[in-house]
């Protein structure tokens, strides 16, 4: 818990302190900026006070754009497992575990990509009368946590299995929860911290799917290799029967009666007499 806790804590101040690293001097469509038209908004960015970078638009490393890479590799990742679950005939409970994981983390993926809890707090307008709310669209954020509570109570003897995975979650819980209280108080924590959450959780979802697919696949981290089983792995020594003594036994006394009674051949002597072999 406390390796998983420093190394969150690091990754965060990373992430808290990138906007220092580099300054935007300017930006702009075409002169000055870049020497051709008909592209997007480039900018100019200074790097350590040491040299400039040219950049799109586009390639600003937002956090809500690592989120939802986060999101949609641990959704693939899931539905893979899923996948191979059903295939390999795994027991049923696990079957539903990787289903409602790869549902809700769809979800989450698509709303982070295209504002779905945004764009329905903008026609709830109610919302933000309630107390203590700013923007209805941080209370639909909010009720998120309702099942993910429900999912994880549902299955939390999968869920600790994997002691790792659990501290994984834990953090990724609370950066999570730190995200919609942020959200709610007009804070500007939100969107790291629910980076912070995105990785914590993709990476114990990781641990805890690795050790699913060793157990229900049969596979042996040390022992497996990516092309199969070895010669020393697969070859097992013969073990005759009953049956297969008998049979070997009719079969060397037949080759014994062959022997006796097959013709002998004559050979010529050179000296004229005649020699048996």
């Amino acid at each position: 818990m406390i390796v998983a806790t420093v190394a969150t804590v690091a990754l965060a101040a990373v992430l808290f302190s990138a906007s220092s690293l580099y300054d935007v001097v300017d930006k702009g469509k075409g002169p000055p900026i870049v020497p051709y038209e008909g592209g997007g908004v480039v900018y100019k960015v200074r790097v350590l006070d040491l040299f400039n970078v040219y950049a799109d638009e586009e390639s600003r490393p937002a956090p809500d754009k690592l989120s939802s890479v986060g999101l949609v590799a641990a959704a693939s990742m899931s539905l893979m497992t899923l996948l191979l679950l059903t295939a390999a005939g795994a027991g049923a409970r696990r079957r539903r575990f990787y289903a409602f994981a790869t549902a809700g983390l769809a979800l989450l993926a698509a709303d982070e990509l295209f504002a779905f809890h945004e764009t329905l707090g903008h026609n709830l307008r109610f919302l933000a009368d309630l107390p203590g709310v700013e923007r209805p669209d941080d209370l639909i954020f909010a009720g998120y946590l309702i099942p993910l509570a429900i999912f994880a109570w549902s299955f939390r003897d999968l869920l600790r299995a994997q002691r790792k995975a659990v501290q994984l979650f834990a953090v990724g819980t609370c950066f999570f929860a730190i995200s919609v209280a942020a959200d709610l108080a007009g804070v500007s924590l939100d969107e790291p911290a629910e980076g912070v959450a995105a990785i914590c959780l993709l990476a114990g979802l990781v641990i805890l799917t690795a050790a699913t697919l060793r157990e229900e696949l049969a596979l042996s981290g040390s022992q497996s290799s990516p092309v199969g089983p070895s010669a020393e792995q697969t070859y097992r020594p013969p073990v005759l029967t009953e049956a297969g003594f008998d049979t070997l036994a009719a079969l060397t006394a037949a080759r014994q009666r062959s022997r006796r009674t097959a013709p002998r051949l004559v050979r010529a002597d050179p000296a004229g007499g005649k020699t048996r072999t």
